[in-house]
């Protein structure tokens, strides 16, 4: 261990015996087994709303556009996996545009279309139903994951990550399940068939950083919209687990929590401020004996 690393042992052996990890807010997960007590608990922008126990993104009304997210950010870059059910309804001989599950830094709603067009920070896992021939669309059935990191995010599947025409139609008016996880910089997503992903795409934990805020912690949600062809985006159920609930001290994100994390919050011991990164470990505006204490207990875990 380096000599700093043992200084730093010294200064937490000095700490009052009363060892309590401030670790701020956790972000532990949640569960909607129908939407019927949803309303306290999500964000809704434009059209989104509770009908009975469904979250709807939007009526089957032209150029109507929701968005509705958890109400507390979660910590994701050490990974997630998220479960939930759609349901797309009320077309007349075609529908558009679809929905979307989305990853987002701020729990906001800008642009049309398939509800997350325009939003900064994000990464959206889209159904699309309609052939948007301007936007390289494939067809009108498909799923992509899509974003431009920094940048406003754009249906335009030349911002695609990866993208594929699944061999049913996504709005049969079934009810499809979905599962996606993150792990290991790799985004895989299912549908109907919860065992085998459909799609994925590669997104390392530096990548997942350009989304997220500087603490780690981004909104989960999803978003919808109808064309100039309604139809209705029904979501009927929703878990959400990240695989951890706090920053875990790893503050370089290389999986192994070491003496290299040890240093950089030992150098910043003292910051304040709303954007120190993750040296702010327990992300409450500065850097002090908490964020040691967290690294140290969670020293060597991944090595």
């Amino acid at each position: 261990m380096t000599k700093q690393a043992y200084c730093c042992l010294r200064r937490v052996s000095a700490l009052s015996s009363a060892l309590v990890l401030s670790a701020g807010t956790l972000f532990a997960q949640f569960s909607y087994p129908d939407f019927s007590s949803g309303s306290t608990t999500l964000i809704f922008h434009r059209d989104a709303t509770i009908v009975g126990s469904v979250l709807r993104l939007n009526p089957a009304l032209p150029y109507y556009y929701g968005a509705a997210y958890h109400r507390e950010p979660q910590y994701l870059v050490e990974g997630f996996e998220t479960s939930f059910a759609f349901r797309i309804t009320d077309i007349r001989s075609v529908g558009a545009d679809g929905l979307s599950f989305i990853i987002a830094r701020q729990p906001i709603h800008i642009g049309c279309c398939l509800g997350y067009h325009d939003i900064p920070n994000s990464i959206a896992v889209e159904s699309d139903t309609w052939q948007n021939y301007e936007d390289d669309d494939p067809n009108h059935n498909h799923i992509s994951i899509n974003t431009r990191w920094e940048m406003p995010n754009s249906y335009n599947h030349a911002h695609s990550l990866a993208l594929v025409s699944p061999p049913f139609a996504l709005d049969s008016g079934e009810t499809i399940p979905v599962r996606v996880v993150y792990r290991n910089g790799v985004i895989s997503v299912y549908v109907r068939n919860l065992s085998s992903p459909l799609i994925q795409a590669a997104v390392s934990p530096q990548d997942m950083q350009r989304i997220v805020d500087s603490c780690g912690r981004a909104y989960v949600g999803f978003t919808g919209g109808s064309g100039g062809a309604p139809e209705i985006h029904d979501i009927l159920y929703w878990s959400f687990t990240p695989f951890r609930t706090e920053n875990s001290g790893d503050i370089d994100i290389n999986g192994c929590v070491d003496d290299a994390d040890l240093l950089a919050v030992l150098f910043a011991f003292g910051n304040s401020g709303s954007d120190l990164g993750r040296v702010d470990v327990n992300c409450d505006g500065v850097v002090d004996d908490a964020d040691l204490l967290t690294v140290l207990f969670n020293f060597g875990s991944g090595c």
